[in-house]
């Protein structure tokens, strides 16, 4: 009998598991309430007992997608605040053209176009995604720039 327990509680851990992930934001938790057909109240705790009553373990495959889908936003979302932290932080060293006082020229490019290099890349990964949705108008603004 216990075994049977540890069993059947062996099944639950995967979906119990994606829905702890903390990478699920409100728009993840509405696909999964549409998923279970079911409105989580915020006041409500929501116990094992309460996710047996409401049948979630019968939509696993479902709400391991949602988390999944959740997870690989969140690590899009971090690429593409870590470029955008880098262009915040990055300084251009300008030196006066010969006599001229009001013409100026950049130095130092090298570090730059490597900056730039890596930008490009990661913000052709970030596009190139099938979970981009939620900040797609942010990477096509990175892109144009």
């Amino acid at each position: 009998a216990l075994k049977a327990k540890v069993e059947e509680m062996r099944e639950k851990l995967p979906v119990i598991t994606d829905l702890r992930n903390p990478s699920l934001k409100p728009r993840h938790w509405t696909q999964i309430e549409e998923i279970i057909q079911h409105r989580f109240d915020p006041q409500e705790p929501l116990t094992l007992q309460r996710l047996v009553d409401l049948q979630v373990f019968e939509y696993g495959e479902a709400i391991r997608e949602v988390s999944g889908q959740a997870s690989s936003e969140a690590s899009l979302e971090a690429i593409l605040k870590k470029v955008e932290d880098v262009w915040k932080t990055t300084e251009f060293v300008l030196f006066p053209h010969r006599e001229s006082k009001d013409v100026f020229i950049l130095g130092g490019t090298d570090d730059i176009q490597v900056l730039l290099d890596d930008s490009q890349v990661n913000i052709a990964t970030i596009a190139g995604s099938r979970h981009v949705g939620p900040i797609k108008a942010r990477v096509e603004e990175w892109g144009k720039q």
